[in-house]
């Protein structure tokens, strides 16, 4: 790019909101930039950057995530190295209510105590009636067929028998249309100075609205009876020749992201589907999980060709 990085954003404040962007100014800088419309790319790339929101930067949001700083600058500084050649940028983020099936409101005790932040709730938990739901719905039983049954008792036995995530409770967090849930402002600064310059749009995907369920990835949630699938995303990602992914957490929204992507591509003929790329200097996990979060990546890579490499060292 011509302009120069300090032009554009301000890395010094990152994870800080100290007035509008003036996109004005960046109208007037990407005229100079004089970059070729991203519709003419022979070679397809779209980065993608998962939750990289205020909720979720460390000393900022309610479950900021350690490294998420320097996460998000590496992003940013990759951008522009490499923006003349990425056709489009994807931005996911959660939007959740208050009442949702991992927020403490959700859950009660046999004494009527509301469940405290990273509780874990088990199946046998609920069956029992150790965790009593104060929203719940019946269900047809799977096991027994003409029977009903406690919606959220299914829905954390299907998880414990998937090998899915279990279900955690979570400090509140990504309200929606609050500040919490806002894309951090200097990512957002560079991604629209990028999609002024290429001259196509930023995708917006929100996740995370239905309350009956969890959706760390953008491609599905942790359990739903519809067995609901992101159609939208997975026939954009059909666009591209290269998918580069960035985010929070490397642990959870982020590394669930990319392995329902890889699973997704895996019947494919390599030569039809895309190649995944992720960026581990640009995404960081939740405490707790970092030996999942390696065991997750060396996966990605051995089973289905994922490239784990760094910004500093993946150019296009």
């Amino acid at each position: 790019m011509k302009a120069k990085l300090n032009e554009i954003v301000k890395l010094d404040k990152v994870g800080k909101f100290e007035g509008a962007i003036d996109f004005g100014k960046f109208d007037e800088m990407a005229n100079q930039e004089n970059m070729t419309p991203a519709v003419n790319d022979h070679i397809k790339v779209l980065l993608v950057g998962i939750d990289f929101q205020y909720c979720f930067f460390e000393g900022v949001g309610t479950l900021g995530v350690p490294g998420s700083r320097d996460d998000i600058s590496r992003t940013i500084k990759w951008l522009y190295r490499n923006g003349h050649k990425v056709t489009r940028v994807m931005l996911s983020a959660d939007d959740h209510t208050m009442q949702q099936i991992f927020f403490p409101c959700w859950w009660r005790d046999r004494d009527g105590n509301t469940a405290d932040p990273n509780t874990v709730i088990t199946h046998s938990a609920v069956a029992s009636g150790v965790w009593i739901p104060n929203y719940d719905k019946l269900i047809p039983d799977e096991k027994n067929p003409g029977k009903m049954i406690s919606y959220c008792q299914e829905y954390v036995r299907h998880l414990e028998e998937q090998g899915n995530q279990e279900l955690r409770i979570w400090p509140y967090h990504a309200t929606s249309q609050t500040f919490d849930a806002n894309i951090e402002a200097q990512l957002s600064a560079m991604v629209y100075y990028h999609a002024r310059c290429r001259q196509n749009d930023p995708y917006i995907a929100r996740k995370g609205d239905d309350p009956w369920t969890e959706m760390y990835s953008l491609i599905k949630p942790e359990w739903s009876i519809d067995d609901y699938v992101n159609r939208p995303v997975l026939n954009e990602f059909c666009n591209y020749d290269i998918i580069v992914f960035t985010g929070e957490a490397a642990s959870h929204c982020a590394g669930l992201t990319v392995r329902h992507t890889a699973e997704n591509f895996a019947g494919v003929p390599e030569s039809a589907r895309p190649r995944i790329v992720v960026l581990r200097d640009c995404m960081s996990p939740i405490p707790g999980f970092e030996e999942y979060t390696e065991n997750l990546y060396k996966t990605l890579e051995s089973k289905y060709g994922v490239l784990i490499t760094r910004s500093t060292e993946f150019m296009l």
